[in-house]
C-alpha cells in the first residue's frame, strides 16, 4: 500500500528501489498498473470541487481516448490530467488523447407537497373523551 502511495504521486517503479524489488511478480505487476490509474484519478479530482461526473476509456486501435464527462469548469482537472498521461500511456502501451465531453444538467426534482397525514385516532377532548 505504501509503494502504491509512493508511485502514485511521483516516479515510476524501478526494480533499483529496495522496497519495490523485494515485492512478488503479481504485486509488483499490481504497482505498476495501479498507481498510474491512481494518478489519473486524483488529477480529475484536483479542486475538489467534484466536477467530473464520469469517465470512458476508449481502444481506438492505434491509441486510447479517455473521454472525460464534467458537470462544471473543469479547466484544472484537465490540466492535470494532461500531464499525468505519461505512465497511463506507458502502462497502456499506447498514445492516450484526452476529451472534454459535457454532461447534460440532470433534470430537477421538484419536491413533492407533503400531505397531512391522517391519523387513525379520533381527537380526544380536554376531558379525555372521544368527540
Amino acid at each position: 500500500m505504501a509503494l502504491l502511495a509512493r508511485y502514485h504521486r511521483r516516479g515510476s517503479p524501478k526494480k533499483s528501489h529496495e522496497d519495490y524489488a523485494r515485492l512478488t511478480a503479481p504485486s509488483r505487476q499490481a504497482i505498476r498498473i495501479l498507481a498510474p490509474i491512481l494518478r489519473i484519478a486524483e488529477s480529475l479530482e484536483r479542486s475538489h470541487a467534484q466536477v467530473i461526473s464520469g469517465i470512458e476509456v476508449r481502444d481506438r486501435g492505434t491509441d486510447y481516448l479517455l473521454l472525460v464527462h464534467v458537470s462544471d469548469d473543469a479547466e484544472l482537472e484537465v490540466w492535470t490530467a494532461e500531464r499525468h498521461l505519461k505512465p497511463f500511456e506507458q502502462m497502456l502501451r499506447k498514445p492516450v488523447h484526452l476529451e472534454v465531453a459535457a454532461t447534460p444538467a440532470a433534470p430537477t426534482r421538484r419536491p413533492s407537497p407533503r400531505r397531512a397525514r391522517r391519523s387513525s385516532r379520533r381527537p380526544v377532548g380536554a376531558s379525555g373523551i372521544l368527540q
